[in-house]
């Protein structure tokens, strides 16, 4: 039966770096400290998050198919309801 050894050498000062950015979301703003706190940039990203999942909850039961319209006045009422909706 063979046996394996295995060694790993981790260098720290890329493992520092990696767990940096690891994770991180940028979010740049366009405010100065006097026009926004940090707790209203932190509460203003966090509303971002729950947008984005609302509109995924809302995007994720639609079903699409195709239409195929022929005659001049279903297509003119389908642009109608398109530009409405």
């Amino acid at each position: 039966m063979k046996s394996w050894q295995v060694s790993l050498r981790v260098d720290p000062a890329a493992r520092h770096t990696a767990q940096r950015v690891f994770g991180v979301t940028c979010f740049e703003i366009h405010a100065t400290t006097t026009q926004m706190s940090t707790q209203a940039v932190i509460a203003w990203y966090r509303r971002k998050n729950r947008v984005e999942k609302a509109f995924h909850e809302i995007q994720s039961p639609l079903t699409f198919r195709p239409l195929f319209l022929s005659r001049s006045h279903r297509i003119r009422a389908h642009g109608l309801a398109c530009v409405l909706a």
